[in-house]
This record gives C-alpha cells, structure tokens and sequence, in this order.
C-alpha cells in the first residue's frame, strides 16, 4: 500500500473520531436536557458550543441532532445549524481536496 493512503486513512480515522465525539456530546445534553427539565439551574453544552461541533464534526453532529431529536424544534438554532452544516461539509471537501492534491504533487 503506497505511503499516501496511509495519510487518508489516518486522517479518515481522525474526522470520524471527532464526528463520534459530536454525535455523542448531542446526545449527552439532550440527555442533561430532559433529566434537569424540572430545574432552575442545569449544566448544559452551550449553543456556542454545538455550533462549533457542527463546523468541525458536520456529519456526527447532523445525526446527533436528529437522532437524539436535540434542538430540532427551536428554529434560531436550527436555521444556524443548516448554515454551519453546510460551511463545515465545505471545509471537509476543501480538506480533502488540498491533501490529496499535495500528495499527487509532492509524492
């Protein structure tokens, strides 16, 4: 196996251990959501927070979001949601792009 496919592999491995870590931080506050429904005060991820999973980690953060059903009512979240989707799945394909264009040229 030639040395380049080593660096897709390792990076493909990477960016899906980031979007597991997003699927499962959707699910670890909607979880806090509905256990702490009742309380005044509750430790929850903040918005800021999701939004910046969604940018770095689009694919498990989609999925967390629709498979927990986490934030899919509240429209000024999800309307972000979609834009920061659709920015982040860019900056993927972009990733992708420039690595494997390297690769072709250095090697």
């Amino acid at each position: 196996m030639p040395t380049r496919w080593y660096i897709y592999i390792t990076l493909i491995a990477i960016l899906f251990i980031i979007n597991l870590i997003a699927f499962f931080t959707y699910g670890y506050d909607k979880w806090r959501a509905v256990r702490d429904a009742n309380k005044s005060h509750s430790e929850r991820i903040s918005e800021k927070t999701l939004h910046k999973y969604m940018f770095f980690a689009p694919l498990g953060s989609a999925l967390g979001m629709f498979i927990w059903r986490h934030k899919t009512r509240k429209w000024s979240f999800k309307w972000r949601a979609i834009l920061i989707f659709i920015l982040g799945s860019l900056l993927y394909i972009a990733l992708f792009t420039i690595i494997a264009y390297l690769i072709s040229h250095l090697m």
